[in-house]
């Protein structure tokens, strides 16, 4: 009975074997069919197309007739060929029409450079140069006609029958323009501009109208928009969109950016501030990195991990603040205010603190490497185990300051004032020395209580 059954089944999968195979054929067969029939409409498709429809046929029959004639049966003779006759007409059609495609395209730049030559005479007339500025977008997007190239034919087709497009070369020369008059840009109709990678740091910008502008790829760090219209202007960064007035004609306010920061923003790289008052806020994670701050007050705020990475500050004022975990590698500080700051893991590494006043702070164990501290008031400065290798302390007043194990290896301490400072165990290898004032410093332990003044001609003991 089993072998009955085992047998059975055997019978009945060799049946279904059968029916599966029979189908696949039969399949195959028509998808290999319908493939071979696809293919051979195509083809002749395509041979029809371009053989027949476009003329290709006529044309290189009637080519090969002019370059070898067929033998004329009267005479028995062939005729001259008459190819060169041919090409030569044909050739002095194109000339023709190249002709066409120059002058048209020369007659359009010669406007578009005689307007642009109106607006550079112009711009010397102080009275008008507002009005002679607001002209220049629309002479950016002036059409001409495609240059033709006389040993391109392609090129003349399209100067001859495309659509007309944008000068390219007026473009560029009227952007370089109003990058030269960018500190002028005040009050001016900018709309449709092309600025794209334009240089507009510390542009004047103010009331201007930047409808549709294209700002792609420009520097704008230290440029003022106050109050400039800004609707749809391409390439526009975080911080000028969170400045904009959607009910006041997308007016930029710097009092709106200072609501946004207040509100969370945390991407202000390349932003521009001026006066704004910052005091007492707790800023968290932002990034100020490029940005240009001039008399902006951080007035005892907490400042928690932000980036001031290559930031213009000018006549900041930090007095008081909580600065923790704070970038300012490469920044540059103008007479900046660190009175009674509290650091805490902060990042000064080539910084130019030249004539800050950090007078008595705690910057123990600070990176100040590579940092120019020319003329700082550092009087009363905790430094301890701080990094300023390579520093520049000319003319720095470090009285009373505490140095202690700080490494001032290859620095410059020349004309500065280390009057009672604590130099114990400090690092001043190669450091130069010439002319400090060292009035009961302490040199335990060091270069200089060991006699190796390195650099240090003129130590004023």
């Amino acid at each position: 009975m089993f072998l009955k059954n085992k047998i059975f089944v055997v019978i009945l999968s060799f049946q279904k074997l059968l029916i599966i195979s029979f189908l696949w054929n039969l399949v195959l067969k028509k998808i290999i069919f319908y493939y071979i029939l696809y293919l051979c409409i195509w083809t002749f498709f395509i041979k029809w197309f371009l053989w027949d429809f476009t003329s290709l046929r006529f044309i290189t029959t009637k080519t090969w007739e002019k370059i070898r004639p067929t033998i004329n049966p009267k005479t028995g003779k062939r005729p001259p060929s008459t190819f060169l006759i041919w090409l030569s007409g044909i050739f002095s059609i194109y000339i023709a029409l190249f002709g066409i495609a120059s002058q048209r395209y020369e007659s359009r730049v010669d406007v578009i450079e005689n307007r642009a030559n109106s607006i550079f005479a112009q711009l010397s007339i102080k009275q008008i140069r507002t009005e002679t500025l607001s002209r220049v977008a629309s002479l950016q997007n002036m059409s001409c006609p495609h240059k033709p190239i006389i040993l391109k034919p392609v090129s003349v087709f399209n100067s001859l029958f495309l659509e007309d497009a944008i000068y390219q070369d007026i473009v560029d020369l009227m952007k370089d323009t109003l990058v030269i008059w960018k500190k002028t840009l005040s009050g001016v109709d900018l709309t449709n501009a092309n600025l794209r990678g334009a240089n507009l740091q510390n542009a004047n910008l103010e009331n201007s109208i930047l409808k549709n502008a294209n700002l792609e790829s420009a520097i704008i760090n230290g440029a003022k928009f106050e109050n400039a219209c800004l609707k749809n202007v391409k390439g526009l960064p975080e911080w000028l969109e969170n400045g904009m007035d959607l009910d006041n004609n997308y007016m930029y306010t710097q009092n709106r950016l200072i609501e946004a920061i207040r509100n969370g923003l945390v991407n202000l790289k390349m932003a521009s501030l001026l006066d704004a008052n910052l005091a007492g806020l707790n800023l968290k994670n932002i990034n100020f990195q490029n940005s240009t701050l001039k008399r902006v007050s951080f007035n005892a705020a907490k400042l928690s991990i932000v980036n001031f990475q290559k930031a213009n500050l000018e006549e900041v004022n930090f007095k008081e603040a909580v600065l923790s975990s704070v970038n300012f590698q490469k920044s540059k500080f103008i007479k900046c205010n660190f009175y009674c700051v509290k650091f805490i893991d902060t990042n000064f590494e080539g910084a130019d603190l030249e004539k800050a006043i950090m007078y008595g702070n705690d910057l123990k164990g600070l990176n100040l490497k590579n940092t120019k501290l020319k003329g700082t008031e550092l009087a009363l400065a905790e430094l301890e185990d701080a990094d300023l290798e390579n520093a520049n302390l000319e003319n720095a007043n470090l009285e009373n300051a505490n140095l202690k194990n700080a490494n001032l290896k290859n620095a410059n301490l020349k004309n500065a004032n280390l009057k009672n400072a604590n130099l114990e165990n400090a690092n001043l290898e190669n450091t130069n020395l010439n002319n400090v004032n060292l009035d009961n410093a302490n040199l335990k332990q060091n270069a200089v209580e060991q006699g190796q003044q390195g650099r240090g001609d003129g130590v004023n003991p």
